[in-house]
């Protein structure tokens, strides 16, 4: 039941506490937060869904080698820590903090951007933070290098070069980062007949590569043979702040981001029947893009005028995401694997 308090309390935060407090106070607070999830997630003990399979690469770290780790495409960056953590006899929870680190480093850096970080955090805690920090190890080392591409992409003259470098960091820790890359590519092209022949080429040989890997990696799930009975409500938590982004569109096209998110709402809605056929597939190949609800659904407030009206979002948006977490908590067929929490002490 401490827990369930615990948690209960953090969604209650964004409510009672002012929307702003001295800010000064604010970073305090906000960094000792971030401290705190770092080290809950990251020095966690038998905890989430892939535990024993990590504990399994960490423990074959011996016969790795460094050479072949860097030169292959089998997320390398995560297995070099995996390498450095065996050396340093830090064992499985020096590779876990490692990654927590950069997750939350990632979050921090997205949550700078709103005005609301507090409700920021509460839409994040469900999935993002319970689930897939905890769960998709390699995944959530990905989602913390793509959040600082969230972060910077809402920013004046973004560089392309710098978000492309970004891509490829998050795809040395796992591959599937790949799939945001043509998203980039398509928002800030710029055409030329001479820069046209030289990307074809190589985004199509790099393409089919990557395709074939995915494909081998994923084809259970793309097949529809493995399913997830919470893909649904996760791609319908996706899909409403989707339509609110369609409804105001025209508040929302007041950022920098605007057409980065665009394209990201489409492909939410366009592929959301899918999730009827092959809810795992739909499921892994959106994670990189769950950071948006916590952009849209804290973007909103911000042209709410009236303050009644701002508090009621803010309540109706906190017992949202808290029913989402106490559903899964209690009818997940797989919430057991991270219940109960035990710390590395």
């Amino acid at each position: 039941m401490a827990i369930y308090f615990a948690i209960f309390l953090s969604f209650l935060i964004p409510i009672f506490l002012p929307f702003a407090i001295e800010k000064k106070l604010n970073v305090v607070l906000l960094t000792l937060c971030f401290l705190f999830l770092i080290i809950f997630v990251g020095l966690r003990s038998e905890v989430g869904g892939d535990w024993n399979t990590y504990l399994k690469i960490y423990n074959a770290s011996d016969a790795m080698d460094i050479i072949s780790i860097l030169y292959s495409l089998q997320d390398p960056a995560f297995y070099s820590l995996v390498k450095l953590s065996n050396f340093l006899g830090l064992g499985i929870y020096g590779v876990n903090l490692a990654v927590s680190s950069i997750f939350f480093l990632g979050l921090s850096a997205l949550m700078k951007k709103s005005n609301f970080k507090l409700l920021f955090l509460v839409i994040a805690i469900p999935y993002l933070i319970f689930v897939v920090s905890m769960g998709y190890v390699r995944q959530a080392a990905a989602l913390g290098v793509l959040m600082h591409l969230y972060a910077y992409i809402n920013s004046q003259h973004p560089k392309t070069i710098y978000m492309l470098g970004m891509i490829l960091v998050a795809f040395l820790f796992h591959k599937s980062a790949i799939l945001l890359l043509p998203l980039i590519l398509i928002i800030n092209f710029q055409f030329s007949f001479i820069r046209t022949l030289i990307l074809i080429p190589i985004i199509a040989i790099t393409g089919i590569i990557i395709s074939y890997q995915l494909f081998l990696d994923y084809y259970h799930y793309a097949t529809g043979l493995v399913q997830s009975n919470g893909a649904f409500i996760r791609q319908l938590m996706m899909l409403v702040p989707c339509l609110i982004f369609l409804r105001y569109r025209k508040i929302f096209s007041l950022y920098y981001d605007y057409r980065f998110l665009k394209f990201i709402v489409i492909i939410v809605i366009s592929v959301f029947p899918l999730v009827f056929f092959a809810s795992t597939a739909v499921d892994r190949a959106l994670l990189y893009f769950y950071p948006i609800q916590m952009i849209i659904l804290c973007r909103l407030p911000e042209f709410i005028i009236d303050q009644t009206m701002k508090a009621l979002y803010v309540i109706g948006v906190c017992l949202a995401y808290f029913l989402a977490l106490y559903v899964w908590m209690n009818f997940s067929d797989h919430a057991y694997l991270w219940l109960p929490y035990k710390f590395i002490i």
